[in-house]
């Protein structure tokens, strides 16, 4: 019998997990961003796909729709995300509501860290 992996799970499968000192977040920004663009959530990220009116007008129906898409999209970009960070780092992200606030932290975080540890003030 053969396994196959799901195409969501062998998209992200090269992006290590954060490092919680934030050593290796270059490479970690660069193929998560990758993964994530294949998988259409990166506007989700960087704050360029923001949430449609919530709760939508009454009896909009399409509007409807449109909030609870981008909700499923919302939900798939944590997934990516909590699945590639170490519990410690995950458990400082949780009080932040949406996938762009825990991103922007992470990022601040992380490329602080990582321009001490390589010494390259030009990365930040």
């Amino acid at each position: 019998m053969s396994t196959t992996l799901s195409a969501d799970f062998t998209t992200l499968l090269n992006v290590p997990k954060l490092a919680v000192d934030g050593s290796n977040w270059l490479i970690f920004r660069f193929r998560l961003e990758i993964g994530v663009e294949s998988k259409g959530v990166w506007g989700h990220f960087d704050g360029t796909s923001p949430s449609p009116a919530n709760p939508p007008p009454s009896g909009d129906a399409a509007a409807l729709t449109a909030l609870n898409e981008w909700l499923k999209k919302e939900k798939e970009a944590h997934h990516y995300l909590a699945q590639k960070l170490e519990d410690s780092t995950l458990t400082e992200l949780l009080h932040l509501t949406s996938i762009t606030q825990m991103w922007t932290a992470l990022s601040s975080n992380s490329t602080i860290s990582n321009v001490q540890t390589m010494g390259m003030s030009e990365c930040i």
